[in-house]
């Protein structure tokens, strides 16, 4: 299994201790990017996925994986 190159990689802070990092990475054809995620709250991590959606270039899979992440954290700071 091959290591995943990543091509972006961002984390942000955020109130309440949340904490979200999202990234892309190139997919295993020329011209695929996927977005991948993890949400924390503190030290536990609260939700995670790598989409498998592929986008066209790297920024639009990072953005994907960032609007996913956010809305995942603002759903359990609601609960």
């Amino acid at each position: 299994m091959t290591e995943q190159k990543y091509a972006t990689f961002t984390a942000r802070q955020f109130a309440d201790d949340y904490r979200l990092e999202y990234a892309s990475y190139a997919g295993p054809r020329p011209g695929e990017w996927y977005g991948t995620f993890r949400v924390w709250k503190g030290n536990v991590k609260i939700a995670s996925a790598s989409l498998n959606t592929p986008c066209g270039a790297p920024g639009m899979a990072q953005t994907m994986a960032h609007n996913v992440g956010l809305s995942l954290m603002e759903t359990d700071k609601r609960e």
